[in-house]
């Protein structure tokens, strides 16, 4: 896409404030490493933006030079950004600077000079800017470390703002767009592949051609960049709704215990009472930084958004998201159910599965094929639904299958594919001793069904084992 007066309209109305960013510090896997201004950031002087796309500060700002500590990271690693602009946690940067935010890594031998910037992230508009969703995080966004040769490297997040951006800095330095980047200094501790060779700053910008106007520029975050590469992992990070019993802690014990080291898992629960099996779990050194717990009460919104908002700031984006949490009726009879139970009944199973979605989707790693997952029943069938069987349940399930089908084509521009699967009658608290389904059966087979869905088949309807079900 070329930047356009569509995207920038306010580029004529706020040059008056001065309210600049720069980076104020870094988390790694949610944990605060202080204060890094001049100590493991190659901070400059002050906040102001870079405009000159000439200068050989867009690598790495101002006064770039080696400072004193590099902070340790391995593959798989949730880096969290915080900025700031005149004190930590203050208005960021005015809501004035609308504009993308973009993280490229190199070597640190190269000291920024060269092809060697290599993108690691990018994210533009999609209703809303990315500097507008970091205000609203409070100057916070997260990114994964790729799976790199180990070695010592500098990260350079940046802010693009397009608020002036109506005139080009070479035609009029009193305006330009505006560059906020600092870099950091990293040492990868893991022994993955090598990096491509990227691109150069100063030298990645330039002005559209054919004599359009000056405000028409074109940046590395559009459709002719010199080179991109967005790097990927191989790690997954899992975060399993209702996961302190039943199913839901069937799935955080087998991705702990039989898939990959690297994979993590982010585990909700509501009653705090009843966390021994996950405790046990997370306090086996053996599975230390891989799992994380975080309260959560899905029919409540002031909840999903605190629980949405730890979880952006200590892990990051989020690969496949399993809502299994709902409850069931075994009630055979329409005429006779009261009405309020059936409308919990549908708080439960279709409304707090759509409000988890709609606090956790702005969290799902749309870089790459991300996955929405739900536990749904072969009992909400619509052509196998003739019969007695939990009525009520029934159609909560179906409406649930539908809900899946429309977010299937909402979400596919975003990369999310969406699985419905039926667990199965599995022996679990809710199923009962004589199920014949252990839950390892049934957790094993829907991982594969899992694994397996992508965006042609977003929105099909599974069964465990991994059998598609008749609408």
């Amino acid at each position: 896409m070329k930047l356009s007066a569509l995207f920038i309209g306010l580029a004529t109305a706020a040059a008056t404030a001065h309210a600049h960013a720069t980076v104020w510090g870094v988390w790694i896997n949610g944990v605060d490493q202080g204060n890094g201004q001049n100590q493991y950031i190659r901070s400059p002087p002050n906040n102001n933006p870079v405009k000159d796309l000439n200068s050989n500060a867009v690598a790495c700002n101002a006064n770039n030079r080696a400072v004193p500590t590099t902070l340790k990271v391995k593959a798989g690693d949730t880096v969290t950004f915080e900025w700031f602009h005149d004190s930590r946690n203050d208005e960021i940067i005015a809501t004035s600077h609308k504009g993308p935010i973009v993280v490229y890594i190199a070597p640190t031998s190269s000291n920024g000079a060269g092809n060697v910037w290599v993108k690691l992230y990018q994210e533009g508009y999609n209703g809303n800017w990315a500097v507008d969703k970091l205000i609203a995080a409070r100057g916070k966004h997260s990114i994964r470390i790729p799976n790199i040769a180990a070695g010592n490297y500098l990260l350079r997040p940046e802010l693009i703002t397009l608020h002036e951006a109506d005139t080009a800095y070479s035609a009029n330095p009193a305006r330009g767009v505006q560059l906020y980047m600092s870099c950091i200094q990293i040492e990868v501790q893991s022994s993955g592949s090598t990096l491509p060779s990227g691109v150069a700053f100063p030298g990645l910008f330039y002005k559209a051609e054919g004599g359009l106007p000056p405000f028409k520029i074109s940046f590395h975050l559009t459709d002719r960049p010199a080179i991109v590469y967005i790097m990927t992992t191989s790690v997954s990070q899992y975060l399993v709704i209702g996961a302190n019993r039943g199913l839901g802690l069937e799935f955080v014990l087998d991705i702990i215990k039989l898939r990959t080291p690297e994979n993590k898992v982010i585990a909700t629960y509501r009653d705090a009472s009843k966390l021994d099996e996950l405790n046990k779990l997370g306090s086996d050194r053996s599975n230390a930084g891989r799992l994380e717990l975080v309260r959560l009460d899905m029919n409540d919104d002031e909840s999903c958004k605190v629980a949405a908002n730890e979880i952006q700031s200590k892990v990051g984006p989020i690969d496949v998201l399993i809502i299994n949490a709902g409850i069931i009726d075994e009630s055979n009879s329409l005429l006779q159910k009261n009405i309020d139970d059936l409308a919990n009944l549908f708080q439960n199973n279709v409304l707090g599965p759509l409000r988890i979605t709609q606090h956790f989707a702005p969290l799902l790693n749309t870089r790459q094929l991300s996955k929405l997952v739900f536990l749904t029943s072969q009992i909400g069938s619509i052509s196998r639904g003739k019969n007695g069987i939990s009525p009520s349940y029934g159609i909560s399930k179906a409406a649930l299958n539908m809900m899946g089908r429309k977010l299937a084509h909402e979400l596919e521009p975003s990369n999310v594919a969406v699985v419905l699967v039926h667990p199965g009658w599995v022996q679990t608290d809710m199923g009962g001793p004589s199920a014949p389904i252990t839950p390892a059966q049934s957790i094993s087979g829907m991982l594969k069904v899992i694994d397996k869905v992508d965006l042609k088949n977003s929105g099909e309807y599974w069964q465990w084992d991994g059998q598609q079900l008749p609408w």
